[in-house]
């Protein structure tokens, strides 16, 4: 039984499951400590494969036949040069073999925050000494044991392979000792100075030949059976080891778990993938009247610098409320249009005041098309993608990857809340401002708020809904103890309350400075901001 194979599965299937137990960290392309200590564990598992794999190569290089080493040298490089290079490449990998071992050890019998011990020099402790000192390690049976069979101290194989790592790579090769490598050494140094040629017979010339190809043949053959016994030795140790770890760590899944964890975790990525859920056949009948007044007169009032028209918000998606919804619509005009904006808005002034009588308030966003395509259009490039439909004119709107549920889409989603609220406020200066029009913005204030509150959950959640009676239900679910304010504020928002022009300014004011909704709006914009650090430092 491949029992590195079965660990090395457990740790990646270990990583998904983590992976599926926080979709916030997915969702924010971050890691929590656990997360990445799996991650790294995960890794140092591939990283073993991958430089048994690179062993495996270097032998392949010098297990070619001697013979065929001799005869297939280069002006570039001798058959010794070869073997060498390739034989240091293998004692280096035997070292990495021993590093990567120990700090898998150390991950796996790490929780939390897991940083990769080096040894501690001042102390003159070893990389070795400091992991096997864990009472973790000492706690797994045999593991203490299978691990001192890598330390230099030891007589055998590996250990003899990490002393000649050192001495091949730091200090003076004992290579001069090797009667083997110094006979072919002679005869190479023959070869290269035809001055010699004089001084020796021909008997003398052939006896020094064979001497030096011999000796290279033997110095080969040595170096080939070296190989391939550390290579055995790290195998099955690397088994024992991992059998070790298998059967007494702390695995968070393993790998039967695989399909089970692969289906949840493939169900959570679809869950932080936002869609459009809009289109023109989903919208109510009893929007349809209006809709189409506002489809019609606009793009004529417009003319030539009318580009685009947009349907966003509970009305597209189909599940909008009859004198609870909104009217939400952006329009994208060609450069040079301002003016049009003010008599278009003076126009939807008109319309609101229009259809206030029907409780429907009908809020037309303009934007020139360099804002609309730039940073300024964002969230509502967002929200037509994801919960609108094109009304008239010419779809503008550009593929683009849309952030998943968290931090960084609550301060697309709340960019803007401040300049919505503060417009909404000025209304309020109309003289003579009937109720109905008080109901329009006292419904509009409410909903701004609830959104800012699921704000605050959706940064922590990674959970994305558009329909606000989810979202009341979300917010109460998660803290019960503001449920009389959210659902106070619901009330407001759905029509089932009304409230006079002095309450509304009362409501205002929790976007003030040091109100409750302000202060949530603070602490988003200061998180994202501490996120985005993070990632660019990362």
């Amino acid at each position: 039984m491949n029992y590195f194979q079965k660990l090395r599965t457990s740790n990646l299937v270990s990583v998904f499951k983590q992976e599926t137990d926080e979709p916030q960290s997915i969702a924010e392309e971050g890691f929590s400590d656990e997360l990445a200590r799996l991650n790294r564990v995960s890794g140092l598992s591939g990283e073993i494969e991958r430089v048994q794999k690179e062993m495996d190569l270097a032998m392949s290089f010098v297990n070619k036949n001697s013979d065929e080493l001799l005869a297939d040298s280069a002006q570039n490089y001798s058959p010794d040069e070869y073997l060498l290079y390739h034989y240091g490449a293998f004692l280096n990998l035997v070292h990495q073999m021993k590093d990567k071992i120990l700090h898998l050890c150390d991950g796996m019998t790490t929780v939390g925050s897991f940083k990769e011990s080096k040894g501690k020099k001042e102390g003159k402790k070893g990389l070795g000494t400091v992991v096997m000192e864990k009472e973790e390690i000492q706690n797994m049976p045999g593991l203490v044991d299978e691990l001192q069979k890598w330390e230099q101290s030891q007589q055998n194989v590996i250990a003899y392979a990490l002393c000649k790592r050192t001495t091949h790579h730091h200090t003076r090769s004992n290579l001069t000792l090797d009667k083997s490598y110094q006979d072919y050494q002679i005869y190479k140094t023959f070869l290269a100075n035809s001055s010699v040629e004089n001084v020796l017979t021909e008997y003398g010339k052939k006896v020094l030949a064979e001497r030096g190809i011999n000796g290279f043949k033997n110095w080969h053959l040595k170096i080939k059976t070296e190989m391939t016994e550390v290579r055995e030795f790290t195998e099955t140790s690397i088994q024992v080891i991992s059998k070790i770890l298998y059967e007494n760590g702390s695995l968070l899944a393993r790998e039967s778990d695989f399909q089970a964890v692969l289906d949840a975790h493939q169900k959570m990525a679809d869950s932080l993938k936002i869609t459009n859920v809009a289109s023109r056949e989903k919208m109510s009948a009893d929007f349809i009247e209006v809709v189409a007044s506002v489809e019609k007169f606009l793009p004529n009032i417009l003319g030539d610098n009318f580009i685009s028209m947009y349907l966003i918000g509970s009305v597209a998606r189909g599940d909008a409320v009859v004198g609870v919804s909104d009217l939400s619509i952006i329009v994208v005009l060609k450069e040079g249009s301002e003016e049009l904006v003010q008599v278009s808005n003076t126009l939807m002034d008109k319309m609101n005041r229009e259809y206030s009588l029907i409780r429907m308030f009908i809020n037309i966003t303009y934007f020139l098309e360099s804002e609309f395509l730039g940073d300024k259009g964002k969230k509502l490039r967002f929200l037509c993608g994801t919960e609108g439909f094109l009304l008239a004119g010419k779809d503008i709107l550009p593929k683009e990857k849309y952030p998943k549920p968290g931090t960084i889409l609550v301060s697309i989603l709340n960019g803007d809340v401040m300049e919505r609220v503060q417009k909404l406020k000025r209304a309020l200066e109309e003289e003579n401002i009937p109720q109905s029009r008080v109901d329009q913005i006292a419904r509009e204030v409410a909903k701004i708020a609830i959104r800012v509150f699921y704000s605050a959950f959706l940064s922590n959640r990674a959970v994305y809904e558009r329909s606000l009676p989810r979202i009341v239900e979300l917010l109460n679910g998660d803290a019960p103890q503001n449920k009389p304010f959210v659902d106070s504020l619901y009330k407001i928002a759905s029509g089932q309350v009304r409230i006079n022009l002095e309450s509304l300014s009362t409501l205002f004011e929790i976007f003030d400075e040091g109100g409750v909704a302000r202060d949530v709006i603070t602490q988003l914009e200061e998180k994202n901001e501490r996120l985005l650090q993070r990632k660019k430092f990362r």
